[in-house]
This record gives structure tokens, C-alpha cells and sequence, in this order.
């Protein structure tokens, strides 16, 4: 998620990932984590990867505290 094709995506039926600020928010999101390898974003038993994001200031300030896919549909929205 956070493309320029993300409405292509159906999330309720298609394989996809995600990038969130935390564990916790993959969780809570009812996502599964891939954080242990990245072999476990095709391996996991679901259709619904989260991909915890990493620590890089700049990009932390620019989500504040969104996902990829909230960070893009808030661009589409102001455009």
C-alpha cells in the first residue's frame, strides 16, 4: 500500500502490504507481521502483511503515525 494503484487493491480479498509505525498498530490492525523475515510476506497465512516501518527520522515525521495507505489517501484528497 501507498501507490499510485492502491484502488486497484481490494483489501478484504487481496494479498497486500502495508507499512505501519509499530508492531503494535500491525496488531491492532488485524494485520500479520512479516518483521522476522522477509520470506514471511508471501509465506504467512494471510492475505493481510504489515511491514513495521523503519526507524529513519524524516520518514517518521512525514507519516506521523500513519500507515502507507492513510499516508496516500490523504495526498489524494488534497490534490
Amino acid at each position: 500500500m501507498g501507490g499510485k494503484q492502491d484502488h486497484l487493491i481490494d483489501a478484504d480479498a487481496d494479498r497486500h502490504a502495508d507499512v505501519f509505525p509499530d508492531l503494535q498498530a500491525i496488531e491492532d490492525a488485524g494485520y500479520m507481521t512479516q518483521h522476522q523475515s522477509d520470506l514471511l510476506a508471501v509465506l504467512l497465512p494471510t492475505t493481510r502483511v504489515g511491514i513495521p516501518q523503519n526507524n529513519i527520522p524524516h520518514f517518521k515525521k512525514r507519516l506521523a503515525g500513519r500507515t502507507f495507505a492513510e499516508a496516500q489517501r490523504d495526498r489524494v484528497r488534497h490534490r
